[in-house]
């Protein structure tokens, strides 16, 4: 398969598998010959297929303030740690700025569903990437008796250091190595007695 990026952000020209002429990745069908564009991707049902869908997605899933996601939808927003999608002139613009404040277009054209798909995959990914996160710094808790809980590691911090001091306690006094006083000035030097 033979592709061309445009460096401009617009969309990517592939080559026709039945005629050979160019097109954009975003047509349906081959300007030349019709043939179908099999390499053409399209959302699944359900999903978001323009930036009002996308919005009523986010927020039918109780989705945290943009400023939080750092996902921006339907503005310009030009703040360094951004990703977003808006609208101007007609053209769907799918932007990430960059930690340095550049910013990088991943995607400019006319395909309003094509561009929504763009954020909505990598806004999908970024949830799924923390879920995992969430999961794996055990932030899982065990309720007590009261309204507050607290984790599975501090339960197991708390049993550790529990049945190391039942441990200490049970071997008894160790050797006499004297008494330690404290001198007066907090210098860090102590005598022993």
């Amino acid at each position: 398969m033979n592709v061309a990026i445009n460096i401009w952000g617009k969309s990517m020209e592939i080559k026709c598998e039945y005629c050979g002429a160019f097109m954009n990745d975003t047509d349906k069908t081959c300007p030349n010959c019709g043939a179908v564009n099999n390499k053409h991707k399209r959302v699944a049902d359900h999903t978001p297929k323009s930036i009002e869908e996308l919005k009523q997605w986010y927020e039918d899933r109780n989705l945290p303030p943009y400023e939080t996601t750092r996902f921006f939808i339907g503005i310009d927003y030009k703040k360094p740690k951004a990703f977003g999608i808006y609208e101007e002139n007609g053209e769907f613009i799918v932007y990430k700025n960059k930690d340095d404040g550049t910013r990088a277009v991943r995607y400019r054209g006319r395909d309003e569903a094509y561009a929504v798909n763009e954020l909505y995959l990598k806004l999908k990914s970024e949830i799924l990437n923390q879920k995992a996160h969430n999961v794996s710094s055990g932030s899982k808790s065990i309720r007590s008796g009261s309204k507050s809980g607290i984790s599975f590691k501090g339960f197991l911090g708390v049993c550790g250091a529990f049945l190391g001091f039942a441990g200490i306690s049970a071997m008894g006094p160790g050797p006499d190595i004297g008494n330690i006083t404290y001198t007066g000035m907090d210098t860090g030097m102590h005598s022993l007695v």
